[in-house]
């Protein structure tokens, strides 16, 4: 029989790398299973007799802002007396929806994919914020599954800055709660350039 050895998490590489994997585990894991509870949803919906678009699992989520959003990234600004306009959106989301419909080779699925990034980004630097708050891993990981479980986190995934402006609001807190201003400042700066409030 083969003596049982356990791998040693009390070498400070060792200890470094796993402190990396779970912190960034678990966020990943809330936001995958959201994800895919999301998706399960939206598809019952349209099953029972909702309306499906051209991409049903897509136009859900871009209504209302989101559509001048996609607009600023595919057209720039407009302005008008007579009509809504699209001067009063903040630039840093169109913009980045511009860099990222380069990739994916749409302005609405590059939109999606920034919220959630912006979403996944949002709930690592919570969970790390949390956990440094309250010293233990369970306070990072209930903070995500409640930002995650409050109902109007669904704008986190739609066309909208929200979920860009978590994150950036959220990074400065855990910046400036570790001392390190130029990053909480530089974070705070990206906040305001995605949206007021």
């Amino acid at each position: 029989m083969l003596p049982m050895t356990s791998a040693r998490v009390d070498s400070p590489p060792a200890r470094a790398q796993w402190m990396w994997a779970r912190r960034l585990g678990i966020p990943v894991a809330l936001f995958i299973t959201s994800r895919l509870l999301l998706i399960a949803f939206q598809a019952l919906a349209i099953s029972s007799g909702g309306k499906a678009a051209a991409v049903p699992w897509a136009e859900p989520w871009l209504r209302w802002d989101g559509m001048y959003y996609a607009s600023v990234a595919e057209n720039g600004y407009t302005f008008s007396t007579e009509t809504y306009s699209s001067a009063p959106f903040f630039p840093l989301y169109p913009a980045l929806i511009k860099l990222t419909s380069a990739v994916t080779g749409s302005t609405d699925s590059a939109a999606l994919v920034v919220s959630n990034l912006a979403l996944l980004g949002a709930l690592i630097a919570l969970c790390a914020l949390a956990e440094l708050e309250y010293g233990y891993q369970a306070a990072g990981t209930r903070a995500g599954v409640y930002l995650l479980l409050y109902p109007m986190a669904l704008f986190f995934t739609a066309a909208y800055a929200e979920s860009l402006f978590l994150l950036f609001t959220v990074s400065s807190a855990y910046f400036a709660r570790k001392q390190r201003w130029t990053w909480a400042i530089v974070m705070g700066m990206l906040a305001s350039v995605t949206r007021i409030t």
